[in-house]
């Protein structure tokens, strides 16, 4: 890599007594910090100052200068740019054959830059898959631990209803006998009163034995099933069980 002692140049142009001016001068003090910067390796500070002198005092080896520390930054377009505005500037410059060399230098530099993969966007964009890798991991995770759940839940269920493990309750039987016998006795009733008899009898209901005939028909089928369900080996019984997860109706043991 080429090195120049370059710096000095824009101090010297700047220098000249005969444009002594405020705006001179002050880019005269400006160009000197930045020397030191430059000096120092502090590159974006001398850039800044270099700058800054520039639109002070546009001397054209302000623009090689600044096109230094782009390329000590590793800004290669930029250096570029300003090498060649330097050139532009002072075609007849004493260093313009080296100026050339740098220019290539940089487009070399840049052709490499824009082919290889920049190292902390490569980093970047590994950290993210990364991280997205683990969140899509983890939400698996949860859904598995889920499903294990539900499944463990619904074959506890199933098994505890299979054995008669939850709580049973022998309401539905009775229920069916009880409301049966009920049925029954209203049937009777209904289809008693619902006859045809005297025109001053009390409590007659017209067409009401079809209905009295159908709830004795029903209830003794209830009672009788309720009877019976009751009678069975107490490992077939219907159930009412409690089991995890919800409530299960049903029958429990063999049928």
């Amino acid at each position: 890599m080429i090195r120049l002692a370059t710096i000095a140049i824009a101090a010297c142009v700047l220098i000249r007594p005969a444009y002594a001016d405020d705006k001179i001068e002050q880019a005269r003090a400006v160009v000197e910090a930045a020397d030191t910067d430059y000096k120092l390796g502090r590159f974006h500070e001398a850039l800044e100052k270099y700058s800054k002198a520039y639109e002070l005092y546009p001397a054209a080896p302000l623009l090689f200068n600044i096109g230094q520390c782009h390329r000590y930054l590793k800004d290669y377009e930029k250096a570029i740019f300003f090498f060649q505005g330097y050139l532009r500037d002072d075609p007849t410059a004493s260093n313009h054959a080296v100026v050339e060399d740098l220019i290539r230098e940089a487009k070399t530099e840049l052709d490499k830059q824009q082919t290889s993969p920049d190292p902390v966007a490569e980093t970047k964009r590994a950290e993210e898959a990364k991280r997205q890798s683990e969140q899509e991991t983890q939400r698996r995770a949860e859904q598995d631990a889920k499903r294990r759940a539900e499944d463990d839940a619904r074959r506890r269920a199933d098994e505890d209803a299979k054995h008669g493990n939850g709580h049973t309750s022998r309401l539905l039987p009775i229920s069916l006998v009880a409301g049966g016998a009920a049925a029954f006795v209203g049937g009777v009733a209904f289809y008693y009163y619902g006859q045809p008899r005297g025109p001053n009898e009390m409590f007659v209901y017209d067409d009401t034995r079809i209905l009295g005939g159908t709830m004795m028909v029903l209830g003794g089928a209830a009672a009788i099933t309720g009877s019976l369900l009751l009678a069975r080996h107490p490992s077939s019984a219907p159930i009412a069980a409690v089991v995890p997860g919800g409530l299960f109706v049903g029958w429990a043991g063999e049928l």
